[in-house]
């Protein structure tokens, strides 16, 4: 599995493909391509197969990006030039030596703000729910009111007449 792109074109794909032994990848022949309808344009992809991960021609502050809006994503490795490379899941150790590229593992959100935020979800939802319940109570008082009100300026009419 891996990244590859057409002769003559800047275009990358993502696809699944067999090794054949001792003639390294065979691409001729892909037997799945994910991004078929939507390849990745003036980008090259590589597999690193040492991690599992999948390394793209993008600069610190890309990966950055990417990892992050990967819920799964918790590290990056990027090498000060282009391209990184994803860590995602669990139990995954990095070893580095001297001139290994900078590994970047982004801590989780602190476990208070999540709790403010959920606590202001929670307050959100009781004011409005709060707010529906009495508005409809008035609207509810209001109408008996109005239908007692007609009632006794009919039965006094009748009394006059």
């Amino acid at each position: 599995m891996g990244f590859f792109h057409l002769r003559d074109s800047n275009l990358s794909y993502l696809g699944i493909w067999y090794i054949n032994s001792g003639e390294g990848l065979n691409i001729n022949h892909p037997a799945w391509i994910a991004n078929r309808d939507a390849p990745i344009h003036n980008s090259t992809g590589k597999n690193n197969p040492a991690s599992g991960a999948f390394t793209l021609e993008w600069d610190h502050s890309d990966c950055k990006v990417r990892c992050w809006e990967d819920c799964n994503c918790f590290g990056f490795i990027n090498n000060g030039d282009t391209g990184c490379t994803f860590y995602r899941g669990n139990n995954l150790k990095f070893h580095s030596s001297g001139n290994y590229p900078k590994v970047y593992v982004l801590p989780p959100a602190n476990p208070s703000e999540k709790r403010k935020k959920l606590i202001m979800i929670i307050i959100i939802v009781v004011a409005v729910s709060s707010f529906l319940v009495l508005l409809s109570s008035l609207l509810y008082c209001r109408r008996r009111k109005k239908k007692r009100g007609t009632k006794g300026v009919a039965i006094s009419a009748k009394c006059t007449t």
